[in-house]
């Protein structure tokens, strides 16, 4: 009886024992869980806060990139603007700086066709009174029609005093004999030689007029005395129209080319006798 007795007092000693230690871990558990959720709860109410804040951040954040994209878009739009307006000015100074360049070059151009005029008309001017000899007189006529105004065939006629027609003394493109001899009423040679300014045909043409009618009449006048003419009846194809290089050589030749003749006449000791086709041609030998 005994024994049986005291084995249970022992058994109960560990078994208090075991209670203590699983007491004392679950006490040891629960603080630590405890402790463990205490921290959880302060880490996730720190997250929250955490979370409100970047959200209230985030809010703030996007109020302003939606201001800042709002100005910004009214700044560009303004940029753009004083670009565009930039643009536009610079667009017309290039068009006034264009259309000044289009004036320099045109101004240009009359300067140098008035160059060209002028070189022209001292060249034909200087080689006109340069000579007394007829013949040389007639070629530098027919040189300044052919080159300077570019008629390919031509020629060149005097009046005859007696006959009152104007005979031919030099041509170019065609045989002086095949030159015709025209009567002082033929209308284009009575227009230029009443009024003293050359005849031009309405129609500019490299061919000669079917009917023979002359594409010019350049009269050759000396102190309002018609003295003769340079009749023209075909251009050289590259002859466009007549310009004012061509109208100032017409006025030259119908003042100095009837001088250089005359000049030229009279060197030989003829001035004194009527002009006439036969006396002129003896003239030429």
């Amino acid at each position: 009886m005994a024994e049986s007795e005291s084995n249970p007092k022992g058994g109960g000693g560990e078994e208090t024992d075991l209670l203590g230690r699983r007491e004392d871990f679950i006490k040891t558990f629960f603080r630590k869980g405890a402790e463990l959720t205490e921290e959880l709860l302060e880490e996730n109410e720190r997250l929250r806060y955490k979370m409100v804040a970047l959200e209230h951040e985030l809010s703030a954040l996007r109020s302003s990139n939606a201001g800042d994209g709002a100005t910004a878009i009214r700044e560009l739009s303004k940029r753009i603007q004083q670009l565009e307006e930039e643009r536009s000015n610079l667009l017309k100074g290039f068009s006034a700086v264009e259309a000044r360049s289009r004036d320099y070059e045109a101004r240009f151009r009359q300067i140098e066709e008035e160059n060209e005029r002028l070189a022209n008309l001292y060249v034909a001017s200087d080689q006109l009174h340069s000579t007394l000899d007829l013949r040389e007189v007639l070629q530098i006529i027919l040189e300044i029609v052919l080159n300077f105004i570019g008629a390919k065939q031509f020629s060149i006629h005097v009046l005859d005093e007696e006959t009152k027609r104007l005979f031919p003394v030099a041509a170019e493109g065609m045989a002086v004999a095949d030159a015709p001899e025209l009567p002082l009423d033929t209308a284009a040679v009575a227009a230029a030689l009443r009024s003293g300014t050359p005849y031009l045909a309405s129609e500019m043409s490299p061919s000669a007029p079917a009917d023979g009618a002359p594409l010019a009449v350049i009269p050759l006048h000396l102190r309002g005395q018609a003295v003769g003419a340079v009749v023209i009846y075909r251009y050289l194809v590259q002859k466009k129209e007549i310009s004012e290089v061509d109208h100032a050589l017409f006025r030259l030749l119908a003042a100095h080319a009837a001088t250089a003749i005359l000049g030229a006449r009279h060197a030989t000791g003829a001035g004194e006798r009527p002009l006439t086709r036969a006396a002129f041609n003896a003239l030429l030998g």
